[in-house]
Formats: C-alpha cells, sequence, structure tokens
C-alpha cells in the first residue's frame, strides 16, 4: 500500500513538473519616458489551459516585490503592459510572473531572467515668480484690455499655463500671449481679490495678491416702453402715472419733465403728470417727457396729445405705440426693417390698417406689422393709416436707404486704407459710456449725444451735455457771427491794403517800404478743429517734404506740406484706380470721420 501511495506522489509530482515546464513567459520591452516606465511582457501557457493572472515584479521601491497584479486573464496567452510613474533617477530591475491557478498559485512560470531599466531626468523647478502686480482698476460698463502680461511675472525653462482664482463676478481673460484682459456684468461695480498661478505641468506658483476694482458709474434714466398718446374731453383734466415707462439702473426714484406745448399745461406730484387744456380748447398738439436721476436726464418718446369738444362723438381711432420709436429711421438697402404699431378706437368701432410707402398704398399690407425689404436706395416716407371707416390716424417713418455692399462685392484689392482721422468733435460728457446699438430704441445708456440715431431731439430742441434742451433764439448768434465775419473780412483787407501798395506810394504817404515790408506768402488754410493739434504742421527737419514755390517777386521758398493732405490725395487716386466712383470714395471717407468740406476739395483737386 505504501509503494503505491508513493508511486502517486511521484506521478503527481512529475505531471506539476511538466506543466511548469510547459508555460513561458517573455519579457517584451521596458520602455522610460521622463520619470515613469512602460513595461510589457507575454505569457504562453498554450499546452497548459487558461492563463488567469499575472504579477509585475521591480525593486522601485527598494526591493524586489510585487507592482502590480491582474487577476483577469481569461486566455492561453497574454501580453500585458504596466505604466509606473513618478520613479526617482536610478537603475531599476523588473520581472513578471503568469498562473494558470489564481486561487493556489501553482502552475505558474517567471521569465528567463529579470530585466532592467535606468531612469535619469534633470531635476524640475517651480515657475520663479519676481516683482509685484499692481492693482487694477476701471469703469463699470468697460474693458480693461491688455492690463499687464503674465510672462513679466513668471519666468520658467518650459512652457507655462495661467489660471486665477479669487474672481466671481469680475472676467478676467488671459490671452495665448498672456496678455490679461478685465471686464464686468453690464451695470455691475465692486472689487475682487485676484491670485494668478502659473504651471510648468507639474510645479505650480502664484503671484500676489491683485485687487481689481469697477469704479461705478451713474447710468442714464432709460424708457422701458413708450408712453401712449392721450385723448380726453375738453374742460377736464388727464393724469397718469410715468413711472412704468422710465427706468434707472441706479435709483427707483426719478424726477419728471415734459416740453413746454401751447394750449396744454402739464404738472407733476412725484411719478404723475396731470394735463390740464385751456379753458374750451380743443385741438391736438404733441409732448416729450423726460426723466433724471439728479445727474443724467432721459428722454421719452414723443407722445400725441388730442382733446376733443364731445367725448360722445366719433372720435378718430388711436395709434397708442409704434415702433421703431424715431420718425428718422436709417438702413441698407440690403436689410430688411420691421415696422409695427398697437391701435385702439375710443367708440369701439371697427379699425382697417393701411400701410403707403412714398404716398402709394403697399398691396396687401394690412396688419399691424409691415417688414420692409431691401428697399431702393434714396429717401422714403413709409406711413401707416388706422381707420375707423370715417376718421382716420396717420404715423410716418422718414427712411434713409443707403447702399449695403455684399461680401461679393467688397474691395479686397484696395492698394491703401486711408487712415481714419482723429473725430472733429471731443465729447467730455461724463455720463457717455455705452456704444449705440443704432436699432432706433433709446437703449440704456444712450443720449443724444452718444447715440443721436437712437435718442432724436425733437425739431425745437438741441442736443446738450447728452440732454435735449430746448433752442434758443439763434438771432444773437447771428449777429456774432455777422460780427465776427465782418472783423475777419476788415483784416484781411487791411493786411492786403497794407502789403501790397508800391514803394513809392507807400513812402510818399509813410507807408512800409516794400524792401521792409514781411514778405507774403502763399499759405494753405486751414480749417478750425476742436481737436488739439490735429491740423499742426509737422517742424522743419532735414526729412521734411518741401515743395519748391515762388513768392510774388520770383524768390524760391519752401513750404511744408500737410502729410494727412498727402494721404488723402493718395488714398482718392488708387480708390479711383480701383475703378470706385465720386460718391462710394465719398462715402468711405466720411464713415471714416473725415469732413466733407476737405474731401470734397481732396475731390475736385485730383481730377
Amino acid at each position: 500500500m505504501k509503494k503505491r501511495l508513493m508511486v502517486l506522489t511521484i506521478i503527481i509530482l512529475l505531471a506539476a513538473i511538466g506543466m511548469a515546464a510547459a508555460m513561458t513567459v517573455t519579457l517584451n520591452s521596458a520602455t522610460v519616458s521622463g520619470s515613469g516606465v512602460t513595461l510589457s511582457c507575454l505569457g504562453d501557457a498554450t499546452d497548459e489551459g487558461t492563463l488567469t493572472k499575472v504579477e509585475f515584479r521591480t525593486n522601485t521601491a527598494g526591493a524586489m516585490a510585487v507592482n502590480y497584479t491582474n487577476i483577469s486573464l481569461t486566455l492561453a496567452t497574454h501580453t500585458v503592459t504596466r505604466e509606473i510613474t513618478g520613479i526617482a533617477n536610478g537603475n531599476y530591475n523588473w520581472n513578471c510572473r503568469f498562473f494558470n491557478n489564481s486561487g493556489s498559485d501553482s502552475g505558474n512560470a517567471t521569465a528567463a531572467s529579470d530585466g532592467t531599466f535606468t531612469v535619469n531626468v534633470a531635476s524640475n523647478v517651480a515657475p520663479s515668480f519676481t516683482g509685484t502686480i499692481a492693482n487694477v482698476e476701471f469703469a463699470e460698463d468697460a474693458v480693461k484690455s491688455n492690463a499687464f502680461d503674465l510672462d513679466t511675472y513668471f519666468t520658467d525653462a518650459t512652457a507655462m499655463t495661467f489660471r486665477v482664482t479669487g474672481n466671481t463676478s469680475i472676467i478676467v481673460s488671459i490671452a495665448s500671449d498672456s496678455q490679461v484682459t478685465f471686464s464686468a456684468p453690464a451695470n455691475w461695480s465692486g472689487a475682487e481679490n485676484m491670485t494668478f498661478i502659473a504651471s510648468d505641468g507639474s510645479l505650480t506658483n502664484s503671484s500676489n495678491g491683485v485687487l481689481v476694482n469697477v469704479t461705478a458709474a451713474n447710468d442714464v434714466p432709460y424708457l422701458i416702453s413708450i408712453v401712449p398718446n392721450q385723448t380726453w374731453p375738453a374742460n377736464t383734466n388727464r393724469s397718469f402715472d410715468l413711472s412704468g415707462y422710465f427706468g434707472d439702473v441706479e435709483s427707483a426714484t426719478l424726477n419728471y419733465t415734459a416740453s413746454s406745448v401751447p394750449h396744454i399745461t402739464a404738472y407733476f406730484s412725484g411719478s404723475t403728470v396731470t394735463l390740464s387744456p385751456e379753458s374750451n380748447w380743443t385741438g391736438s398738439t404733441a409732448i416729450i417727457f423726460y426723466a433724471n436721476d439728479s445727474v443724467n436726464v432721459g428722454t421719452g418718446n414723443t407722445v400725441y396729445l388730442a382733446v376733443q369738444s364731445n367725448s360722445s362723438a366719433n372720435q378718430p381711432p388711436s395709434i397708442n405705440s409704434y415702433k421703431p420709436l424715431l420718425t428718422i429711421v436709417k438702413m441698407k438697402d440690403t436689410d430688411s426693417r420691421t415696422f409695427e404699431i398697437t391701435k385702439s378706437d375710443p367708440n369701439g368701432d371697427t379699425m382697417t390698417v393701411k400701410w403707403q410707402l412714398d404716398n402709394a398704398d403697399i398691396a396687401d399690407a394690412t396688419a399691424d406689422r409691415y417688414a420692409l425689404s431691401s428697399p431702393a436706395v434714396g429717401n422714403h416716407t413709409l406711413k401707416v393709416i388706422v381707420s375707423d371707416g370715417t376718421l382716420a390716424t396717420p404715423h410716418s417713418w422718414d427712411v434713409s436707404v443707403r447702399r449695403g455692399i455684399s461680401s461679393s462685392e467688397a474691395d479686397t484689392s484696395a492698394p491703401m486704407e486711408a487712415t481714419t482721422p482723429p473725430p472733429s468733435i471731443i465729447n467730455t460728457d461724463y455720463s457717455i459710456k455705452k456704444e449705440c446699438n443704432e436699432n432706433n430704441y433709446p437703449d440704456p445708456g444712450e443720449t443724444c449725444s452718444n447715440c443721436p440715431e437712437d435718442v432724436k431731439c425733437a425739431d425745437d430742441e438741441v442736443c446738450t451735455d447728452g440732454a435735449c434742451t430746448k433752442k434758443t433764439s439763434s438771432m444773437k448768434a447771428i449777429l456774432i457771427v455777422l460780427a465776427i465775419a465782418v472783423a475777419i473780412g476788415g483784416g484781411i483787407f487791411l493786411f492786403y491794403r497794407l502789403n501790397t501798395h508800391k514803394e513809392t506810394v507807400s513812402a510818399h504817404r509813410g507807408g512800409i517800404i516794400d524792401s521792409s515790408r514781411v514778405d507774403i506768402r502763399k499759405v494753405s488754410d486751414t480749417p478750425v478743429s476742436e481737436v488739439n493739434d490735429f491740423y499742426n504742421k509737422p517742424k522743419l527737419v532735414a526729412d521734411t517734404p518741401k515743395a519748391e514755390l515762388r513768392d510774388v517777386k520770383g524768390q524760391k521758398r519752401t513750404e511744408i506740406k500737410d502729410p494727412k493732405d498727402e494721404q488723402l490725395d493718395r488714398y482718392i487716386r488708387e480708390m479711383r484706380a480701383a475703378g470706385r466712383t465720386e460718391q462710394e470714395i465719398l462715402t468711405k471717407l466720411r464713415e471714416k470721420g473725415w469732413p466733407s468740406w476737405q474731401i470734397e476739395f481732396a475731390l475736385k483737386k485730383g481730377k
């Protein structure tokens, strides 16, 4: 019995030895990249069944030990890889073992010999920060572009990326060239402390705290919705609340005024206006309401007032609101613009709507809304007429249409582009800070100064410091202008007479001898401009362009040319060579801010 047991044991041992010998393991590679390594090995148990487990062993921790185990093997042959990162510089051994029985670890195989790999990575240091980033301040609703360059303060041997912390409302944009730009939500003001962080991919460094302050600015009151037209009987008053038509960013309480109109007096009590007509007066007129926050004044729409003799008689329909609010609309012949109204009839009569363009009915245009598409270039009148069958109420818009250039017509080969001159008027209105949307609707922040297209003053008003004010008599201004003109003309005539007498006559009369007289030279008059030094001539230096001229005595003299005139002349010549018409050249230069008189003079001079 013992012999049989011994024989059986020997057979089992020999089978196990044969099974282990049949399995093979091959170390494929150890690929080193930076401070990491990727290990790969192949196990083959084709004759012995399915592989169930693999172990990677390394001495990266100081002694040979299992670094990675995978027990999800299900095939007879497997190639297994393992990535190990963050290894210090040095020489390392590695190996791998495969098993076909993960439970008892029986039937395993190991690579014939250990593999080796070496890590040799240069030491990395964090980005350095030097200096102090100064605090930043900018106004509400403005943008602080290119406030500073982070590359000025952070340095590193490798490429860096940047981020910012500490901002919740202020918007920070870091461009690819490391320039930092700040902005904030509309009407937001306040301060936030921020920190900028530079990273080289593995190590970081931080800046000093940067206080970014957005200073508050007072906004102009704006029109929320148009004030409707008003109709009421004679010898009665009409009152209504204006607070629902005007708004203001900073103030919930506004003061109200109105333009002066004949026959009707406007009284204000808080936000309530009372319109009181003269006794027994009937008729119609128009009024404009204004809202002010004690700093800025916002302008309302034109409101038509009708006082009627008998409220029980048939009354005309009313156009309660209309869009665009302004009666002067500008558009391109490639655009489409929607005009619309709301209406009502005090007697409850059925109303009809008719649209006209230049006094001609538009076919099938009978709705409260009409879209004017691709109109002809020029000035047009678009009118809507609301009728109850007996009485009618009209409203009209003056539409100015200019030519729009499509992308295929755009001049992409123009030889040069004239530099846009500075504006002829510098606006110092501190309340102007928002861009003009030109949507024929007075948006918040738009005034008659910064957006005359959307905020239009009445015919009897002028725009002063962003607000429409009543015109004063022009007689005084006309007299002043005439007096100045007479004085200038007299001075020129006197100067001419004093400098053009013959020498003998001048000497006989005790005048100035011609040989002692200051030489009169031809000069080019410079137009008056409110922009300081805009038309100042450059100083005479060696490289200043000069043109040789002669005076009245035939003597040579030099005159400095105006580089702006030369640039304008050259631009006109090249635009003509490119096939542009005179009108197209005139339009382009007007859009760039050149005054019309200077453009027309240059156009005539160049012919």
